[in-house]
């Protein structure tokens, strides 16, 4: 999945892809930081331009004068200011403007850009921002986290990229799902499959971490999903599948599972699947094979589900590009 924002040093501009047109018009200044957005082909399970434009997104921005950010800057331009989409555009108040010459040089801004909004993310308050995240231990309550970034721009670089300045935000999270199939040497009916199925794990997934604006990456990870806490049922594809031995998506579309990328070791996440052979009701825990989940990547496990076992077959790992 990629999602570009656009902030534009200019009054009004129309923004033309494949999929989305929109206006900017953020002010009358031909000097005003504006913003707006461009898609590409995004599915609905993720941050798309639909939930974008629902959740908004946040900046903070760093002036620095003549000199690039370093990690004594603080978010004097823009602190966590909400950019919010409405009547066809977005928009940020108040208004500001690009930086103006120094001396000789003109003042560099530095942004930072994340969503969606969430009140329990900490901002680190001087240098290159952190954000320290807590992941919800309920299903309903995870969501995708996309971030981006530009540094060192100023207005005088803006002209000379048609006063466009671009974020390509990216996945932070591990996103994982689920498919299943029967095993192929098995004649059973696998009917009316996964209605459901519950997540179990012991005290070894870590819930909060610190994400790192500067390298893109995780630290500081601490504190355990409770015990248990995951045994709300996962909702599953609503119309029951009859499983063949070309694996299937089990999930439903609206939900996958987001972590903090982290060593899963064995034992520490279990499965129960609920499923009927033959219209007889089965379940069984399984657990989920050690796994290396890594940032911008989503993992999909399949449930290999025989006359009256379950194993896996490999994990498929795929750059979150969706």
């Amino acid at each position: 999945m990629k999602v570009i924002i656009f902030i534009a040093a200019m009054a009004a501009m129309t923004l033309v892809s494949c999929s989305e047109n929109e206006e900017i018009d953020q002010s009358s200044s031909n000097n005003a930081i504006g913003f707006g957005t461009y898609t590409t082909g995004l599915r609905a399970s993720v941050v798309d331009m639909p939930r974008l434009q629902q959740y908004g997104f946040v900046v903070n921005g760093y002036s620095t004068g003549v000199n690039d950010i370093d990690n004594t800057a603080t978010s004097n331009f823009m602190n966590q200011v909400a950019v919010t989409y409405s009547g066809g555009s977005w928009s940020y108040s108040p208004s500001l403007n690009w930086p103006g010459l120094i001396g000789s040089t003109y003042g560099k801004v530095s942004f930072y850009a994340w969503s969606p909004s969430n009140p329990t993310y900490v901002v680190s308050s001087t240098g290159i921002p952190t954000l320290t995240v807590h992941v919800y231990d309920s299903t309903f309550g995870m969501n995708d986290l996309v971030v981006s970034k530009q540094e060192n721009r100023d207005a005088q670089w803006a002209a000379e990229n048609n006063n466009v300045v671009t974020f390509t935000f990216g996945h932070i999270f591990s996103k994982i799902g689920f498919t299943a199939s029967k095993a192929s040497t098995s004649e059973i009916v696998v009917d009316s499959a996964t209605y459901s199925f519950d997540l179990t794990h012991t005290n070894a997934i870590y819930s909060d971490g610190v994400y790192s604006f500067q390298t893109n990456g995780w630290s500081s990870l601490s504190g355990f999903h409770g015990n248990d806490n995951l045994t709300d049922h996962y909702g599953l594809a609503t119309t029951p599948t009859t499983l063949t031995s070309t694996a299937q998506i089990i999930n439903d579309t609206d939900r996958y599972l987001f972590f903090i990328p982290q060593q899963v070791s064995a034992g520490a996440l279990f499965v129960h699947i609920y499923y009927t052979v033959d219209g007889a009701p089965f379940d069984k825990v399984v657990t989920i094979p050690t796994t290396l989940w890594q940032i911008g990547k989503q993992y999909t496990y399949n449930f290999i589900i025989g006359d009256t076992s379950i194993t896996f077959d490999t994990t498929v790992v795929s750059t979150w590009e969706n």
